[in-house]
């Protein structure tokens, strides 16, 4: 008998310590010969428990958790993180910075549950899940999760797979009802400029910086290429980070009612690499406000795919791994490495700030690290005592 707070810290353990699988946490703790694991479990977890919970027990556990149990506690984090005002330096224009995006978590030749999405390749279904992420993100490359919205079939009566565009409508009133007074602009994907998300934003009184493509509107795309031609005043030269800039900028678009701006950078170096962005946006651009809303807003966009998504998969958490086939089960893993993510992510532009970019250097050296120490090194008493984490104030590296 385990209580649920050592079930549920003894999964994450395995996330923060980058084990990437359920049987890996369980040989480490086959090797936890002097008990220091255990103990730093209890103390993790404000338990009493006398052995480790195998991880299949924690995970008939997680089978049997609703999702929503878990899904709140990154938007606290947050909300905690905002409220110490940890993120100040973060913000555009006194908005929070969320990005919207979505990423597969798994595929396979065979569908593990009744929910999976399809899609046909060669003659062949494919079966696999995705979750379409609202994280808030910084310029310094920070990738908090705000909210999820499983993208999945789950209405046996719908004769139709859902989607991004249907996700995208359930992730936004989700964030409306845990962030209400929240500060906002959504970086969205080309996909997410369109007339439902621009009166969610609207209705919500958030503002919206988008990705801007011939595709994704090409009326006011047309129109943003024939007025940029007739207004060769609205540029602005800049330098960032060794790079030089041309952006250019058009004043009221509009799209199914909606009015706004246009704007797009051309950057090139000295060794003549150029590239090409462009972007819509509710905000105003102008010559005072152009250079800070690509490049602090825009270009922030990609963080949730590289520090987000990327890291997720490629750095030690193994985002595609499956660690339960069970619907709950699968989410409750998800959701737990979204928590750990949080937590590594403060340890690496907080705590350890000075000494990652010098000594630790990769993620794969830190969870080394940091399993190590959990295997041999006791957290001390006052560091997980509630009155003491009170307390505490986080201070992250902004460079």
């Amino acid at each position: 008998m385990y209580e649920k707070e050592s079930l549920i810290w003894s999964a994450l353990l395995m996330f923060v310590m980058g084990l990437g699988s359920r049987r890996q946490f369980d040989h480490e703790a086959e090797a936890d010969e002097c008990g220091t694991l255990l103990a730093n479990l209890n103390r993790l977890a404000g338990t009493q428990a006398e052995d480790i919970p195998h991880n299949q027990t924690a995970a008939r556990y997680l089978c049997a958790l609703p999702p929503e149990e878990l899904e709140l506690i990154p938007t606290r984090m947050v909300q905690r993180l905002v409220r110490m005002r940890a993120l100040e330096f973060a913000r555009l224009f006194g908005l929070y910075l969320i990005a919207i995006d979505a990423t597969g978590t798994g595929s396979s030749g065979k569908p593990c549950c009744n929910n999976c999405l399809r899609q046909e390749q060669d003659g062949k279904t494919i079966y696999y899940h995705m979750v379409l992420e609202a994280k808030l993100v910084t310029p310094g490359g920070l990738a908090f999760s705000v909210a999820s919205e499983f993208i999945e079939n789950a209405d046996p009566k719908d004769t139709r797979q859902d989607c991004e565009r249907k996700a995208v409508v359930r992730l936004m009133k989700k964030l409306k009802e845990r962030l209400p007074r929240l500060p906002v602009c959504l970086l969205l994907d080309a996909l997410h400029a369109n007339q439902t998300v621009f009166d969610l934003c609207k209705e919500y009184k958030w503002e919206w910086i988008a990705t801007f493509k011939e595709g994704g509107l090409p009326t006011a795309w047309d129109e943003f290429c024939r007025l940029k031609a007739l207004s060769p005043e609205n540029f602005l030269e800049n330098r960032v980070d060794g790079r030089c800039q041309r952006l250019s900028w058009v004043a009221d678009l509009e799209h199914a009612g909606h009015r706004f701006w246009g704007f797009d950078c051309l950057t090139y170096n000295q060794d003549c690499e150029v590239q090409y962005f462009a972007w819509c946006s509710s905000m105003r651009a102008d010559k005072k406000t152009v250079a800070v809303l690509a490049n602090k807003g825009g270009r922030t966009r990609w963080t949730i795919e590289n520090q987000g998504f990327n890291n997720q998969k490629n750095h030690g958490y193994d985002l595609e791994h499956v660690y339960s086939k069970d619907e709950n089960g699968r989410k409750n893993y998800y959701l737990l490495l979204q928590i750990a993510h949080i937590l590594m992510q403060l340890l690496v532009k907080g705590l350890l700030a000075p000494a990652f970019k010098s000594v630790i250097r990769t993620f794969k050296n830190l969870f080394r690290r940091v399993s190590r120490h959990l295997l041999s090194y006791l957290i001390p008493a006052d560091a997980v005592a509630p009155d003491m984490a009170a307390a505490i104030q986080i201070r992250l590296d902004s460079s």
